[in-house]
């Protein structure tokens, strides 16, 4: 149905069943209520991926990519001011329904302004642009997909965990306050963003093979340094660089995924891409609680 009707729908999604969710009275109506929203909220951020690659020039394709998901890390930021000012004196009702009006907002914006891809439109059969999972994982694409995947599972683990457990931890276990929480959150977001727009103007320039391999290991020592250094001073040097890499990683591999597929496969493939990866978001979160 191409990018452009796909990205409303999911809009309204996202608005409806949060919204929904602030009516939950038990856990279980909860989960069925956020469980929808994921479905929607999903589909995003592969679809646009796809669609500003269709339309950036070849050399800047991922500064594009990045600057793309530069909106995702803007959300997250709300969301870590949030907790300084929404949930303290509105509770989990409040973000909620903030989580619901600012993709209502969005629509009639998105009516006005949003394009539609150009390679969808210049299709003569839309029903030709569709691609299948035995596509992506025939001959050609096999190892580059399969790699992809597993990329993409191991960076969604590690920011499912942290997102799921880093408040907890450092309000409850390491005693901070909850404007202190808010800011912890909020520099790793604020640096996430400019190691984000940072990543893909390096791979324009340098390519992903240098670049992706530096940032993620950059990354895992910045997280290492924090669990080592927890609650001291120094800790939010490491929280600084994991801040910076370990965002730009995830990314990175996002301005990746176009890349590896022609135009009537992309949109299929970057979506199966961040499909795999929200198997480390569910797994990310209980992991998290073992160790915990």
């Amino acid at each position: 149905i191409g990018r452009r009707k796909l990205l409303l729908v999911c809009l309204v999604g996202i608005s409806v069943f949060s919204f929904g969710a602030t009516t939950a009275i038990n856990p279980a109506q909860f989960i069925v209520w956020r469980v929808m929203t994921g479905l929607f909220a999903a589909a995003i951020v592969p679809n646009l991926l796809t669609l500003s690659s269709e339309f950036a020039p070849e050399r800047l394709r991922a500064t594009f990519a990045t600057i793309t998901i530069c909106g995702a890390m803007g959300g997250a930021l709300i969301g870590a001011v949030m907790q300084a000012f929404i949930l303290q004196p509105y509770g989990w009702h409040g973000a909620l329904i903030l989580g619901g009006a600012l993709p209502l907002a969005m629509i009639p914006i998105a009516l006005v302004w949003l394009p539609e891809s150009p390679r969808f439109t210049g299709q003569k059969s839309p029903g030709h642009f569709q691609a299948s999972l035995a596509q992506l994982l025939g001959s050609g694409h096999r190892g580059a997909t399969l790699l992809l995947w597993a990329a993409f599972i191991s960076s969604f683990a590690f920011i499912s965990q942290w997102g799921a457990w880093s408040t907890t931890v450092f309000k409850d276990v390491l005693h901070m306050e909850w404007r202190s929480v808010a800011l912890t959150m909020t520099v790793y977001t604020t640096l996430g963003v400019i190691g984000t727009l940072s990543v893909g103007v390096a791979i324009d320039r340098f390519g992903f093979r240098a670049v992706l391999p530096t940032v993620f290991l950059l990354g895992f020592l910045g997280a290492l340094g924090i669990g080592v250094t927890a609650g001291e001073g120094a800790m939010w040097v490491f929280l600084g660089v994991m801040s910076l890499f370990q965002v730009a990683s995830q990314a990175g591999l996002a301005a990746l995924a176009p890349s590896l597929y022609p135009p009537d496969r992309k949109a299929t493939g970057v979506g199966w891409a961040y499909g795999a990866g929200r198997i480390g978001s569910i797994m990310g979160p209980a992991i998290g609680a073992a160790l915990i």
